[in-house]
């Protein structure tokens, strides 16, 4: 079963702009997340950049291609359709979710994400229990289809788990569990604002290991 790791990030992020190119050890934030992703991937499970048409994510694309990762680029808004479009590219029969604002997410839980969605999962929900901006999830192609084809409110074409979390019933949801040094919550290392990026920066800062050696459970015993 081939299973996509979808990057999504985008350069117009609406709290700080520009977020995935400011600096997190001696690269852009993106190039850290990409470089720390690619080492959980292979022919099996491709690794791909998602980001928009719009001419100020060249940028990010042109820093993926220099690391040799595909770019499939789509609608600013529409999340989905970048999905699909990734899906499509790779002929792939699931997709895990990484966000750019995460740079540590964790790839013990990309992993255990993957495993579910082998089993046939319609949705895995990966970052429940984990530090805030270290987990991922899950969709099978099948669903993402399902959802193309219902009549979403943008905001579920922009958030694409939301239907799913609104409407659990409707489909085969399975949670994979954090592991114990994944799970305080006294910690976050997502990066939505300034402050949240200087933190981040300075705790990657303490844990003196090469990017692709460096977990997320090395930074989070930092705090």
């Amino acid at each position: 079963m081939k299973v996509l790791c979808v990057v999504q990030a985008r350069f117009a992020s609406a709290r700080l702009p520009g977020k995935a190119l400011y600096p997190l050890g001696d690269m852009p934030m993106l190039a850290y997340l990409l470089r720390r992703m690619a080492t959980v991937s292979d022919a099996e499970h491709p690794l791909c950049l998602a980001t928009t048409q719009r001419p100020d994510d060249d940028i990010l694309a042109a820093w993926a291609g220099a690391l040799g990762i595909p770019v499939v680029r789509g609608a600013q808004d529409d999340v989905l359709q970048r999905y699909l479009a990734c899906l499509d590219a790779f002929g792939a029969d699931a997709c895990i979710r990484v966000t750019g604002d995460n740079p540590l997410t964790s790839r013990t839980m990309v992993r255990g994400v993957r495993e579910a969605l082998c089993q046939g999962y319609d949705y895995v929900d990966g970052y429940s229990d984990c530090v805030t901006g270290t987990g991922v999830d899950g969709f099978g192609a099948d669903l993402l289809r399902r959802l193309d084809a219902m009549d979403l409110a943008p905001g579920e074409r922009e958030h694409i788990n939301k239907r799913v979390i609104d409407h659990p019933a409707e489909f085969s949801v399975h949670r994979v569990a954090a592991p114990e040094a994944l799970r305080r919550r006294d910690v976050s290392l997502t990066v939505d604002t300034i402050e949240e990026f200087v933190r981040v920066r300075d705790m990657v800062a303490r844990v003196s290991r090469p990017v692709e050696a460096t977990g997320a459970a090395d930074v989070i015993a930092t705090a």
